[in-house]
């Protein structure tokens, strides 16, 4: 599904979603090929964009994996299987292999500009640990172009970013793979990880001494409160801050060792709100990297009116489309109305939750719909 502007449209493309004026009378059906009185009516209701289905009402095909996104979980596939016994206990990943797939996904962010950072979602909880690791690699890539580092650098970030969560699966299975959230014991064993990780990557030489040192500090905080080393302030390089921010975000908006996630709007918020833990700099240039609400999320606009997210344009991070489901009253629509936030300046998102169903009981309730425990928001 496509989102097309008014003046982009042409006859013969297949309409993705119903198409109804400001009182939700239908003026084009979910389905339907355009032509030109189709044309003119949206000129004439003035609807400035619509939702175009690209496979043209045939089935779509099963998307697959980026070339790029392929290449680097096949860095990390082979760091996992060695640890699930599938290959030799002495094999360690390529680290010229590593280095490579950190190159292309620096050269792909660079080319991309200013764009929003797509970040993948889980499919199997298996694909965990690497999905988590490209996504905080390509993140932390983005953010550190944004500071304006040299090349160098970011194929330095990039590379660690991909392996630093590698002691992770030096620990027992049990305490990352868990349906509840980890006891003060547990998390203390978690934290263990960065050390662990910081001497295998060493040991079998996949990263330079520089990018090593960002898989120890990835978990260390701007007030000293962070592990292993309790670095503070001026101790912290650019690239250790960047590291922070996006490993942390990223496992914020995650289910991960037992712990929920977060909507991105709620885990940018909370960063935001903490900096005595994360460089605000980066952190502000973060809620322009990411979707802040995505597709499928709840949300409440500024209005009252409540509405599904339907997408993001790749420039506007903060303000999604959205497809509206019941008016400023709390009543429902006959048919669902798109709003693009780009465009209507005079909405805005209010409040966000997983489903309407949660939106409309923390609303009733007075209650925020996330809640992040300051302790296991450093666990991941």
């Amino acid at each position: 599904m496509l989102f097309v502007p008014s003046n982009q449209i042409t006859e013969g493309m297949c309409v993705a979603e119903d198409v109804t004026d400001l009182h939700g009378r239908m003026l084009i059906a979910k389905g339907q090929r355009l032509g030109p009185s189709h044309l003119q009516r949206l000129h004439k209701f003035g609807i400035q964009s619509l939702f175009i289905d690209q496979n043209q009402g045939a089935r779509p095909a099963a998307k697959g994996k980026s070339s790029l996104r392929s290449q680097c979980e096949t860095v990390l596939g082979a760091v996992i299987k060695g640890f699930a016994g599938e290959a030799a206990p002495q094999e360690y990943p390529d680290p010229g292999a590593v280095r490579a797939a950190a190159d292309a996904l620096v050269t792909s962010l660079v080319k991309a500009g200013k764009a929003i950072v797509i970040l993948s979602g889980r499919t199997a909880e298996d694909e965990y640990q690497s999905q988590h690791a490209v996504n905080v690699a390509a993140l932390a890539v983005a953010l550190g172009i944004d500071m304006r580092l040299p090349r160098l650098t970011l194929i330095e970030i990039g590379s660690a970013m991909l392996l630093h969560d590698v002691g992770l699966m030096l620990l027992p299975r049990g305490l990352s793979q868990r349906s509840a959230p980890p006891s003060t014991m547990d998390v203390r064993h978690l934290k263990a990880h960065t050390v662990l990780g910081y001497d295998y990557v060493l040991k079998a030489g996949a990263l330079s001494p520089d990018a090593a040192d960002l898989v120890i500090n990835h978990h260390e905080r701007m007030d000293g409160s962070g592990y292993p080393r309790g670095m503070r302030g001026s101790q912290l390089t650019t690239a250790v801050r960047i590291a922070a921010v996006a490993e942390a975000f990223e496992s914020l908006i995650s289910t991960r060792c037992g712990i929920e996630a977060v909507l991105p709007d709620a885990a940018l918020s909370w960063m935001l709100c903490s900096p005595h833990l994360f460089d605000r700099n980066i952190v502000c240039a973060l809620g322009y990297r990411i979707a802040l609400y995505p597709d499928g999320a709840a949300v409440r606009l500024t209005t009252g009116e409540t509405g599904i997210v339907a997408g993001t344009l790749p420039t506007a991070s903060r303000r999604p489309i959205v497809l509206i489901y019941t008016d400023s009253n709390g009543n429902d629509l006959p048919q669902p109305m798109i709003v693009d936030l780009t465009r209507e300046t005079d909405r805005g998102v209010a409040r966000s939750a997983p489903t309407l169903e949660q939106l409309k009981r923390t609303r009733e309730a007075g209650a925020p719909s996330s809640h992040i425990d300051p302790i296991l928001a450093g666990v991941g």
